[in-house]
C-alpha cells in the first residue's frame, strides 16, 4: 500500500517505444478506483516528477489504484520510494537516453508526446 507523499519508480513499457524509467509523487490516496466495475476506494493521484524516456513528462497528472500498483510492484515494475531518493536521482544528473534506432528517437514531438510513423 503506498501512502501521500511516497514516490513511485515505474518502468515505462508502451509498445515500440524507447523504455525508460518515470518518477511519479503520491499526491492523494483514499480516491474511488479509477477501473470501471470497482466500487473500492483504493484509488491514488500521483504527479509525475521527471525520468527518462518520450513516456517522461514531467507535471503529468495520473489516476490507479492501490491494487494494480500493488500487483506492479509484485511483477517488479514499480518500486516504492522516498521523495528524497527520487529527487536525489532526478537532480544528480539522470538523463534522458536516446537510442537512435528507436522508432520516433530524433523526431520532435508535438505536445501530445506522439509521432506519426510513416
Amino acid at each position: 500500500m503506498v501512502n501521500k507523499g511516497d514516490c513511485l519508480k515505474v518502468k515505462t513499457t508502451t509498445k515500440d517505444d524507447v523504455f525508460g524509467t518515470c518518477y511519479y509523487e503520491v499526491v492523494e490516496v483514499g480516491l474511488p478506483s479509477p477501473e470501471k466495475g470497482r466500487k473500492e476506494n483504493d484509488g491514488i493521484k500521483c504527479v509525475m516528477l521527471g525520468g527518462t524516456g518520450p513516456s517522461a513528462w514531467a507535471g503529468r497528472i495520473v489516476h490507479d489504484s492501490q491494487m494494480k500498483v500493488g500487483m506492479e510492484i509484485a511483477n517488479g515494475t514499480t518500486e516504492v520510494l522516498s521523495k528524497q531518493s527520487a529527487m536525489g536521482i532526478l537532480n544528480g544528473g539522470l538523463k534522458k537516453r536516446i537510442d537512435k534506432n528507436a522508432p520516433g528517437e530524433g523526431v520532435r514531438r508535438p505536445s501530445t508526446g506522439c509521432v506519426e510513423m510513416g
